[in-house]
Order: C-alpha cells, then sequence, then structure tokens
C-alpha cells in the first residue's frame, strides 16, 4: 500500500471505452504531478476520485477525430484551510493552463476535470450524496490520507435513487439511445450558463 503521501493510479477502470480510459488516466496522472504543490497555501491533506470515474463507468462519445467527455471527472481535494474566492480562481486558471496542451493532444473537446475544495472541518457539514457514500465505502484515493474520510454519514434512498438514475442515463448516452440534451433534462440537473454542472464539490 502507498505511503500516505504518495500519489497512485486507480487499479481498476475509470471508463466504459478503453481508449477514452487511457485518456483519463493520462489527464490524472498529469494532475497528480503538480496540483498538490499549486494548491500547497492551502495544505492538501488529501485527494481522491468520486462520481461515476471511480466506479469505472465515465462515458464519453467519440466526435470527429476526438472524445466528447459525457461524464465529469469528480475529484475533491480535502485541505487543512479554507480557500477564499480568489484561491480557488488561482486554482482553477493554474490548472487549465497547465491541462490545455494535455487535453488538446488527447483531443478532448472540453476538460472533464471538475475540482472541488473542501477544508477538513466542513467535510462533514456537506449534504450526504451517493458520491461521498461511495468514496467512503471504498475509497478512490490518488494522494493524502484515507483515514480523513472515516465517520461520514451515508446518503439517504432519495438521494442515492436520484444519482443512480442519472448513471444510468450516462451510460446510455454513447449507445446513441438519448441525447446529451434529453439526458440531462431529464436528470434535472443541466449545466450551468457557464457550461459546467454545480454541486456541493464545485471549484467555482
Amino acid at each position: 500500500m502507498p505511503a500516505a503521501g504518495a500519489a497512485t493510479l486507480p487499479d481498476g477502470p475509470l471508463a466504459t471505452d478503453p481508449a477514452y480510459d487511457g485518456c483519463l488516466r493520462a489527464l490524472l496522472e498529469a494532475l497528480i504531478s503538480f496540483l498538490p504543490q499549486d494548491a500547497a497555501s492551502l495544505e492538501p491533506r488529501l485527494l481522491a476520485l468520486m462520481g461515476s470515474a471511480a466506479q469505472g463507468e465515465a462515458v464519453a462519445v467519440r466526435q470527429g477525430d476526438g472524445w466528447l467527455p459525457l461524464s465529469d471527472l469528480d475529484l475533491g481535494l480535502i485541505t487543512a484551510r479554507p480557500a477564499t474566492r480568489t484561491d480557488r480562481d488561482r486554482l482553477q486558471q493554474r490548472l487549465e493552463e497547465r491541462l490545455r496542451p494535455l487535453l488538446a493532444e488527447l483531443r478532448l473537446r472540453h476538460n472533464p476535470i471538475d475540482l472541488g475544495v473542501v477544508p477538513r472541518f466542513y467535510l462533514a457539514r456537506l449534504p450526504v450524496t451517493l458520491e461521498i457514500g461511495e468514496l467512503c465505502e471504498r475509497p478512490r484515493r490518488l494522494w493524502g490520507d484515507a483515514v480523513l474520510l472515516r465517520g461520514l454519514p451515508r446518503p439517504g434512498a432519495f438521494e442515492a435513487l436520484r444519482l443512480w438514475a442519472n448513471r444510468l442515463i450516462e451510460l446510455r448516452l454513447p449507445a446513441g439511445d438519448v441525447t446529451r440534451d434529453e439526458g440531462e433534462r431529464a436528470r434535472g440537473d443541466g449545466p450551468p450558463p457557464s457550461g459546467r454542472r454545480a454541486g456541493p464539490w464545485a471549484l467555482t
């Protein structure tokens, strides 16, 4: 088992398509090589993979010679110090700058990474979602100490059912059964005007 501070990629798949899985692994490998250092002023304690990619179910569709990601690559960065809006903006800008060449190389139509920054003391106050439940049940730690996840509450039945339905819709999209817009309307969580879905872990 890696040391508490050592970076490691998940052993299992991240995506349903092996080729797209390779793209996500390349993104994660690049990100964990610089994110702990870029966020050093916030005293990072844990970087964890969440959501569909943590379960090996991230999806994308071919668009020309590239990929259109349909699932976010959800990451949670737990820190010792709270982040101000300036801290978040600076971290987001740095992340975009560092990953832009790799995104072009991988031919990804947009950046699927959805990074949330949460101070450790606030972690237990977050809305209890399926992602947090899965994170506690089967931690997909990329860097840091997964012990921080112990003792978090489990999601209620309604939240678990809602997010389970969301994931089923995402898995149907690559097969052409549902369009991306139809899927987002059915889930009731289409992207905000910025083009990114907001949530309790949203960086901005």
